[in-house]
């Protein structure tokens, strides 16, 4: 009896030496690929990136430290756009600062066991198809005379993005994971809103918006998404979904600020799709969530001090989305209503109407912007809508791949926590809303929290809680209906 107790303390003692030296040589990777990392920076920038290798090596031992944190890393830099637009910095290779943190993740991650199920294979490849469709529809337009490494980044970015979501998830503790995403969501939505308003009020701007100031001109105060529309979507896409965490972990409060916080910042980015969508985002949620009370008083408050606001502060912003949206009643210019989008639209189905190859298998890749260039709306305009920007590239057929892979996400019967499934079915209700007014689709990287959601809606449940959730659903956390969305 004595012999097998020591023998099992024994094969305890030898299991928790492998794991110490597992995670030396785990750190002695990482570290010494952030010391090459840095190398390379300080070699391409020269002096001047001193700093920057000073804060990569902060975050380098703070990784070191905790893979949390890492992950918690990659979520917050996952929306925001290259050094080069947001600093003016060339970097080797379109290199980013997410590319790099991947890089140690996918050496943090392969000492995590991976999340096998069918679920998870099966929307691997919808994403796959959709992002082959596209590099189709690329190829159509470029031919292959024109694929080089830069080029190849129209597929790479989206897949390092989705990539990161997966990444993130697996690096953080089932019992910590909605805390982390829900702060850390929380922590990048105010400081987007805060760097808005100081945009707004002169003490901030990035080198992009200075650069682009006259393209811009109104939508230009994006803070840290560059620009008013990308800021706009990006805030009205996941505040909801922040909520839901937050409240979920027991920090209601925190969740109610970031909601009432969204509404004076989407004002100031003047991007009236996404404050359309904002608003279809608070619908949804007091229709699916359980906490119905506390849901509508949430949502009133958010209205009457939205109220408060336009008649105050936000007056001034008012007026101008007010003016902006209705000119045509004044002038009769059609392609002044919603800023032109109603003849960008019309100049759409004309493209489509030409060629009635193009509804089936689209045009390429930015063919339209050519044939819009060519037409009265006389500039290379997007289609500025997600369905219409499918089918004019790659036709019905990456039109349907689309709005299966929405679909897929906002219907599956996913085997994670009730929260995690019901914000990632409020950020793609959302993001397809946004997608009326603007070009959304898996190349739009203010969206891509969307799969830090979805890998976490795909993380099940232990077997002993599974049955409990589901009956806790109904009694608050969120009410799902018995017609699949569970």
């Amino acid at each position: 009896m004595q012999a097998s107790m020591r023998l099992g303390r024994n094969r305890v003692k030898a299991s928790q030496r492998l794991a110490l030296l597992t995670d030396s040589r785990l750190e002695v990777s990482v570290g010494a690929i952030g010391c090459i990392t840095l190398g390379l920076l300080t070699f391409s920038f020269g002096i001047g990136a001193a700093c920057g290798a000073l804060l990569g090596f902060a975050l380098l031992v703070a990784v070191l430290t905790s893979p949390k944190f890492l992950a918690c890393s990659i979520v917050a830099l996952m929306p925001f756009s290259t050094p080069l637009q947001f600093f003016g910095i060339a970097t080797p290779v379109a290199l980013d600062p997410l590319d790099l943190l991947i890089a140690f993740a996918i050496i943090a991650a392969a000492s995590v066991s991976p999340v096998r199920n069918r679920q998870k294979t099966f929307l691997m490849g919808l994403i796959g198809l959709n992002l082959g469709l596209i590099a189709v529809a690329w190829l159509r337009t470029y031919g292959q005379a024109s694929i080089s490494l830069t080029s190849l980044a129209i597929v790479i970015k989206p897949l390092i993005q989705i990539t990161a979501g997966f990444l993130a998830v697996r690096l953080i503790p089932r019992s910590e994971l909605i805390r982390s995403l829900g702060t850390t969501m929380a922590a990048v939505l105010l400081l987007t809103g805060a760097s808005i308003l100081l945009q707004k009020l002169g003490i901030y701007e990035s080198a992009y918006s200075a650069a682009n100031a006259n393209r811009l001109d109104v939508k230009r105060f994006g803070g840290l998404m560059l620009e008013g529309n990308i800021a706009g979507s990006f805030i009205a896409m996941f505040t909801v979904p922040t909520f839901l965490l937050l409240r979920h972990v027991g920090r209601p409060q925190i969740g109610r600020a970031v909601i009432i916080f969204a509404f004076p910042v989407l004002l100031i980015t003047l991007a009236r799709g996404a404050i359309v969508a904002y608003a279809v985002s608070l619908v949804v949620l007091a229709v699916i969530d359980g906490r119905r009370l506390e849901t509508l008083a949430t949502v009133a408050a958010v209205i009457v001090l939205g109220v408060v606001w336009i008649n105050s502060g936000g007056q001034q912003q008012a007026n101008s989305i007010q003016q902006s949206t209705f000119t045509t009643y004044k002038t009769s210019d059609t392609n002044s209503q919603f800023s032109g989008r109603i003849s960008i639209w019309d100049t759409g189905f004309r493209y489509l109407n030409e060629n009635s190859s193009r509804w089936l298998i689209g045009g390429g890749l930015d063919d339209i912007r050519t044939f819009n260039s060519a037409s009265r709306v006389k500039f290379a305009a997007n289609t500025h809508n997600s369905l219409l920007f499918a089918v004019v590239t790659g036709g019905l057929l990456m039109a349907i791949s689309f709005l299966l892979l929405m679909g897929w996400l906002i219907f599956a019967r996913l085997p994670g926590e009730p929260t995690t499934r019901m914000a990632l079915r409020v950020s793609v209700i959302t993001f397809l809303a946004v997608g009326m007014s603007l070009d959304m689709n898996l190349l739009t990287k203010s969206g891509s929290w969307i799969w830090v959601l979805a890998a976490a809606a795909l993380v099940p449940l232990p077997d002993a809680r599974r049955s409990d959730q589901e009956d806790q659903t109904k009694r608050g956390v969120g009410f799902e209906p018995s017609t699949g969305l569970s």
